[in-house]
């Protein structure tokens, strides 16, 4: 079963705003199956960050969200494989899809390009981007 989010139109787009906004300067450090870490810029505001985190609890209570302010890291992962192509909806929604780095073969090293980073779930890209309020099938 596929993920679905309970925002609406609205909603969704005030989301991927946040997001977007949030993902100004970040660097994707992790990307694992079912977990991905970004470093986010100090200049990027926290209070945005505690938003777009209480929304997303209430709207999609299957991520696990870890947010660490001093460290500027959050962590976003999914308990089950079949939510994993949320996490990427959240990495293109945090402007990370492309040129982004990627884990190697090697225990936490990233190497570019971005190809596992990239969206693999059109739908859900497509209703983050355009706030079309579609849910993914």
């Amino acid at each position: 079963m596929a993920p679905s989010c309970a925002l609406d139109e609205a909603g969704l787009r005030s989301q991927l705003e946040r997001y977007r906004r949030a993902g100004q300067g970040a660097q994707l450090i992790e990307r694992a199956p079912c977990r991905f870490v970004v470093e986010l810029d100090e200049r990027v505001d926290g209070r945005l960050i505690e938003e777009a985190l209480v929304v997303e609890r209430e709207c999609c209570p299957f991520f696990v969200l870890e947010w660490e302010p001093s460290r500027r890291r959050l962590s976003v992962a999914v308990a089950h494989v079949e939510h994993e192509p949320a996490l990427d909806a959240i990495v293109f929604a945090l402007g990370l899809g492309e040129g982004s780095f990627t884990r190697s073969s090697g225990p936490g090293q990233l190497e570019p390009p971005a190809a596992t980073a990239r969206p693999r779930d059109g739908h859900e890209v497509n209703r983050l981007e355009q706030g079309a309020g579609r849910r993914a099938s």
